[in-house]
């Protein structure tokens, strides 16, 4: 996301933002989204994101699988890794 895209999305009273995988470690994009105090969505594949070491109920991680199309595959062996969920 660039500064322009945000500043339009934040006068446009959106109710969440949505972090792609790319701008995940931007910290400058994340401090912009903490500081609305809305909740957000943020992308991730194998590293789950720190979020700058803040702790907020507004985060939402969201698991994104880098291959496109995704295989449906790919998530079920990540949910199977990480959560222990037997798909």
């Amino acid at each position: 996301m660039y500064p322009e895209a945000f500043d339009w999305l934040f006068d446009t009273g959106v109710r969440f933002y949505k972090i792609r995988l790319a701008d995940n470690q931007n910290c400058t994009i994340l401090l912009r989204v903490l500081m609305t105090n809305k909740p957000f969505f943020i992308s991730y594949n194998k590293i789950v994101p720190n979020v700058l070491g803040v702790k907020t109920p507004n985060i939402r991680r969201l698991f994104c699988v880098p291959k496109y199309p995704a295989n449906i595959k790919s998530y079920f062996k990540y949910f199977k890794s990480n959560y222990s969920i037997w798909l």
